[in-house]
């Protein structure tokens, strides 16, 4: 994915993911997630922050995608 920005702008996350495809999005997740694992080195802490700040819908979406991936490696 690419976009070109020349400028600072703000845009919500919602605006942001507006267009984007499935992979896209995780393609971002994956960058989130390489974030926290450098940026807080206590992955307990960074998880409870970030817990604290998803939605329910959120929460649920994202335990969807871990048992998916999990279930698919057992087989």
């Amino acid at each position: 994915m690419e976009i070109p920005v020349e400028t600072t702008i703000g845009i919500s996350a919602a605006k942001l993911i507006e267009n984007m495809s499935a992979s896209d999005i995780a393609e971002l997740l994956n960058a989130v997630a390489l974030k926290l694992d450098s940026t807080f080195t206590d992955r307990v802490s960074a998880a409870d922050a970030f817990a604290s700040h998803t939605s329910e819908i959120g929460a649920r979406f994202l335990a969807e995608i871990v048992a998916l991936r999990y279930r698919r490696n057992d087989d």
